[in-house]
Formats: structure tokens, sequence, C-alpha cells
């Protein structure tokens, strides 16, 4: 594997959207339920997330061929979104589904990004996202597992 992918991701860069959420009410026919009605809750990514973090995937492989997820290195990440939106969407939200999309190509887990810049801007044409990825040292086993937010496994 390069120590260095760089590449670029042409489109208008999609942000990473919430969870949409569909609740379905079933009435008889479920004997597990005392009243014969069964609630089931279903949470799905919106499809036009799903088709650019594919993308994403895929025009990494591309960069990279014979590429293989990576479990033991942190990562920098280098992000700069050019989209023709006004008024441009969230960073954070941008660079999630960047990182999603990545997860199982260039990394086990976007939490092996150890540093990330990222950037955006408006542009009159050629619109994408021009990603650089740097392998680094091995992560610390204390790294491997844990939460970025509570520190716990």
């Amino acid at each position: 594997m390069p120590e260095a992918i760089i590449f670029m991701v042409s489109g208008e860069p999609v942000p990473k959207a919430r969870p949409r959420i569909i609740q379905r009410v079933a009435v008889n026919g479920f004997a597990g339920s005392p009243l014969g009605i069964e609630t089931t809750t279903h949470a799905y990514t919106p499809a036009r997330t799903v088709a650019w973090e594919h993308k994403i995937g895929w025009t990494a492989k591309a960069a990279c061929p014979g590429l293989q997820p990576d479990a033991e290195h942190g990562w920098f990440v280098l992000l700069n979104f050019c989209s023709r939106r006004d008024p441009l969407p969230d960073l954070d939200n941008l660079t999630k589904s960047v990182l999603d999309g990545l997860n199982g190509v260039v990394w086990k887990d976007d939490r092996q990004v150890i540093h990330l810049d990222a950037w955006k801007e408006w542009v009159p044409s050629g619109q994408g996202v021009q990603i650089a990825l740097t392998r680094l040292a091995p992560i610390s086993p204390h790294h491997k597992g844990r939460s970025a937010r509570s520190g716990r496994r």
C-alpha cells in the first residue's frame, strides 16, 4: 500500500444526511404481543447519501488498484470540497460522508483518522472533493477499539 493516496471525486458533494426512521405497525397475527399489535422501527440512510459514499469508495479503489482496508495505521486526511451550491452545506456533514465512504476501503474504521484538515469553497465549475490520504505510524493498542467520545471500549 502506498504511503499516500491522492484523488478527486467529481460531482456535487453530498453531505451526510441524518438517518431516516420508518415505523411499521401490524395488527393481529403476532402471537408475541398481548394485544396482537407489533411495532417495528427501521433506520436507513437516504439513497443519495449512500450513492455518494459508494462513489467515494470506488474512486479510491480506482486511484489505488489493489487497495485493501488497513486496520493497523493512523491516517492524515486532507479534504477540499468544491461546490456551486449556495449556501454551501455544513463542513462536518460533508466530511462525514467522505470518511464513511472510505470505511472498509482505505481503513477498517474512520476512528483511525488521527488528523483531519478540511475546507469548502464555492466554484463556478469543477465540483467535487479533492482527497489526500497519508498513512501514518501504527496505532497504539490503547487507541484501537476505543470510542473517540468516551474513551471506553
